[in-house]
């Protein structure tokens, strides 16, 4: 089952440490060693290896952002959350007829991008299949900016922890608990570009049980044009949105040592689309509708204080429509049609859902040894007459184990690995290890080796694009010409596909880490630094759905470079964060040069941000921020392009009456550069954006 040696040193070590250091400790809790749990502001990690840890102990770097940052930062939308994190990017795909948010760590491709795992409270959001949904849809969450809590960004595989999938880094988004946002919060946000949201949460307490149900909505109006904004009729772009959501989350305490948590989340929403082949002429939009729902419970045993067993099961649907109606015919010079030759109804539509039940056991051995396993099974099914031959489901099965062995006060050491298996892919065996130096109470020195894999999606493996007939409509002249030869509505066009042979291989990352991570000051100055090299093979680059080309694991490369990221308070109401990346991409190596471009366009050797944060009064802030990419996609037409912008905010509370507080809250982002962004089809007309909200608790 298990080939890689060094997986099969690590599952050997978990039984002997447990065997030689039996002696559980019963008052371990959640404290660290050495006295760490005394270090003021000590960050505490709960994604890196699925342990509650120190962040000085983490087999990992890690970027961890806070509600309250979100909030005096004037942040709108949870994808720009990501642009203060070193190494991270954000960009709007421009090849297709939408504008999809893409979110990557270490950049890769734009398009598709299916490489970064990405949780909500430990589930996954991550789609299974259809290439027409980004590999994480941002604009698709049933989740609003105001929930959430907080945010753990592991920079750099974690395939040991989540399992396949988990390939660049890992985002996990804990939302607020119920017992702690009792009251009411109702927001609205008006602003530039069509912007329009409001916001309504509750939270209370009723018979054991504390609620909280958030109702919100989002809209706007997308990029202004195409290509170029300052031509005498310059082309609209058709690419805004209009979100609702809803959701529900419940934490019942059942027991002393029993605790059961619920969640129930509901969105729909329309994407608008633009229209994608100049020969063709739509007569209705190719808009998305989409419905993403999704009902999640966790049980949590407290067997011990130094021993639990957590329960957890999900089961999330999506429901993809869009539909639209073309027609054929002859042009005239300047695009316009003569003559329609037919007219269809076709259809992009797809539905995904996904099972997922996972055990997890977590064990204090004694002060020197932590461990926690589990298993987990996920049934994915997908449906889509336009991109699969028939109904598919895959079955995955799972186990892991992370150990966090405590050699001497200076020296930490975690083990982890993971075995999946699935019914499309060959079965997968992904280890880390780390090396945790403590140079003192609040000073170590990391040194990090750890392997993931990608397993190919359904569409991958299976996919195919074939447009059936529905409704056609012929003209008299087109059947003349074609003697009376109809296509009926059993016929397709044939347009692409995509199914390989031999099967597809799992995509392959190898990485190196050196990291330094320190909190000095009495914990008012924090400093993260890492330099890596991973070497990615077996990569799939070939677009998706293309039928001049069959999908290949032809591409490897390596990635070598540094990040940083600080975090300083010189003050308590001053704070300061710079965060700085660069990436370095050598040894490309593919069968085809294109296929190379297609994983650097969205790559780029410097990016960063730095952002200051003043608290005037306890009621007023200000924040602002600087964000910067240099020269990403290079090899596109009219690349490479730059990307800055300076955003400003300010934040008031006007106390109104006993418990009931007025905040208002105006933002101004503000574009320094001239280029689209990332693709010349992403223009605004302005360079300034702006959106102001007014926000009731109580």
């Amino acid at each position: 089952m298990f080939r890689n040696p060094l997986a099969i040193a690590v599952f050997m070590a978990l039984p002997l440490a447990a065997h030689s250091l039996n002696d559980p400790l019963d008052d371990w809790g959640d404290s660290s060693w050495g006295g760490q749990d005394e270090i003021a502001n000590m960050p505490i990690v709960l994604t890196a290896t699925r342990l509650r840890q120190s962040q000085l102990d983490t087999p990992a770097s890690v970027t961890i952002i806070e509600a309250e940052l979100i909030e005096r930062m004037g942040i709108r939308t949870i994808e720009e959350i990501f642009r203060l994190v070193p190494g991270m990017l954000v960009a709007n795909d421009g090849t297709h007829g939408g504008k999809q948010t893409t979110v990557t760590y270490h950049g890769t491709q734009v398009a598709e991008h299916r490489r970064l795992q990405v949780l909500v409270d430990g589930r996954s959001v991550y789609k299974p299949a259809l290439p027409s949904v980004p590999r994480v849809s941002w604009t698709d969450l049933p989740l609003a900016v105001e929930d959430i809590q907080r945010i753990e960004v592991i920079r750099g595989p974690n395939s040991a922890a989540y399992g396949a999938n988990s390939f660049l880094g890992i985002v996990n988004i804990l939302t607020k608990k119920p017992e702690d946002v009792h009251g009411v919060r109702a927001k609205v946000t008006r602003g530039s570009n069509g912007i329009r949201d409001f916001y309504v949460n509750k939270g209370a307490k009723i018979a054991g049980t504390d609620y909280r149900i958030t109702l919100s909505g989002k809209s706007d109006d997308g990029f202004d044009f195409r290509e170029d904004k300052n031509s005498d009729e310059p082309e609209k772009n058709r690419d805004s949105r209009e979100i609702n959501h809803f959701s529900l989350r419940t934490n019942t305490t059942l027991s002393k040592k029993l605790n059961l948590e619920t969640q129930i989340g509901y969105k729909e929403g329309t994407n608008q689309q633009r229209e994608t082949e100049d020969i063709i002429y739509y007569r209705t939009p190719q808009d998305i509708d989409v419905v993403d729902s999704f009902l999640w419970t966790r049980l949590h045993h407290e067997i011990s204080q130094s021993q639990q067993i957590q329960y957890q099961a999900y089961y999330q649907y999506t429901n993809r429509v869009q539909e639209w109606e073309a027609c054929i015919g002859s042009t005239l010079t300047g695009g316009a049609f003569d003559q329609l030759d037919y007219c269809v109804d076709a259809n992009l539509n797809g539905t995904e859902e996904r099972v997922d039940v996972e055990i997890q056991h977590t064990m204090a051995w004694n002060k020197y040894l932590r461990t926690v396993s589990g298993t987990r099974y996920r049934k994915e099914s997908v449906e889509s007459e336009t991109y699969l031959p028939e109904r598919f489901d895959v079955e995955t099965r799972s186990l892991f184990g992370n150990a966090e062995i405590k050699l001497t006060e200076d020296w930490v050491i975690n083990l982890g690995v993971s075995w999946e298996d699935d019914d499309l892919s060959d079965s997968a065996t992904t280890p880390r290890i780390a090396i945790n130096k403590h140079i003192s109470n609040n000073q170590v020195l990391r040194l990090i080796y750890s392997e993931a894999v990608r397993s190919p999606n359904i569409f991958e493996q299976r996919g195919q694009e074939i447009y059936r007939l529905r409704n056609a409509e012929f003209s008299t002249a087109w059947e003349q010409a074609n003697d009376g030869t109809i296509l009926t509505e059993d016929e397709f066009i044939y347009v692409a596909t995509s199914p390989t042979d031999p099967q597809l291989q799992h995509e392959k990352i190898r990485s190196h880490e050196l990291s330094y991570f320190a909190l000095l000051a009495d914990g008012q100055f924090q400093f993260d630094i890492k330099v890596f090299r991973d070497d990615l093979d077996n990569l799939i680059s070939e677009p998706l759905g293309n039928d001049d080309e069959q999908l290949t694991n032809s591409t490897s490369f390596t990635l070598e470079g540094a990040e940083t990221q600080i975090k300083w308070s010189p003050v308590s109401s001053d704070e300061l964060l710079l965060t700085y990346a660069y990436i370095n991409p050598l040894n490309e190596r593919s069968t085809d040069e294109d296929y190379i471009l297609n994983e650097l366009r969205l790559m780029t050797q410097h990016s960063g941000s730095a952002a200051w944060l003043h608290r005037w009064t306890p009621r007023t802030s200000t924040a602002v921020a600087y964000y910067f990419v240099d020269d990403w996609n290079k090899e596109t037409s009219g690349g490479p392009y730059d990307f800055e912008r300076l955003d400003a905010n300010v934040t008031h509370t006007i106390p109104v009456t006993g418990n009931l507080d007025l905040r208002l809250s105006g933002t101004l982002e503000y574009r320094l550069d001239n280029d689209p962004l990332l693709w010349r089809d992403n223009q605004y007309n302005d360079k300034e954006k702006y959106f102001i909200s007014a926000e009731l608790v109580f």
